[in-house]
């Protein structure tokens, strides 16, 4: 009888990452390969817990699920990205009116290691904070998001 082994090593590279923005006047690539994402990456974040538990005066449990699937997202640029041009625009377009605000997609993947991102309903939080320094400084583009859907990958792909 063969065993299966899983090795305890597998390698992650954020070059293997892709993020691309969906808004009601643009479509690009955010991060990947030479479009000068921040070393600090992208953040995705669910804004509340699934599960409020409640303990009963017997020691009774009830678990209440919660059917919201919102939070946030954070991109993060250099400065010196050429996307930070496309990201203004995308917010002052989207800006102009009620009708555009909102309606944004952003998707990231792993393509290696398999995890799929949908984010819908995209908000802008802010316009980012920019400081002019002796080095250069990361510009932080945070959205709220309406519905995350998400779905992670085996983690090390076949062949480790």
């Amino acid at each position: 009888m063969e065993v299966e082994i899983t090795p305890l090593y597998a390698t992650y590279s954020f070059q293997d990452v892709v993020c691309t923005y969906e808004g009601p006047f643009s479509n690009f690539t955010v991060a990947a390969v030479e479009t000068a994402s921040a070393e600090e990456g992208i953040t995705i974040t669910w804004g509340e817990e699934s599960n409020t538990q409640t303990i009963g005066s017997d020691g009774s449990v009830m678990n209440s699920m919660h059917a919201a699937r919102a939070g946030t997202c954070t991109i993060r640029l250099m400065k010196t990205s050429p996307n930070n041009r496309r990201m203004d625009e995308s917010f002052r377009r989207e800006h102009e009116s009620s009708l555009f605000w909102g309606r944004s997609i952003i998707r990231v993947a792993d393509v290696i290691r398999g995890d799929q991102y949908t984010l819908t309903g995209c908000a802008w939080v802010r316009y980012p904070t920019n400081t002019y320094a002796k080095i250069g400084n990361i510009l932080e583009y945070e959205f709220h998001v309406a519905i995350i859907d998400s779905v992670l990958g085996p983690g090390a792909p076949d062949g480790h």
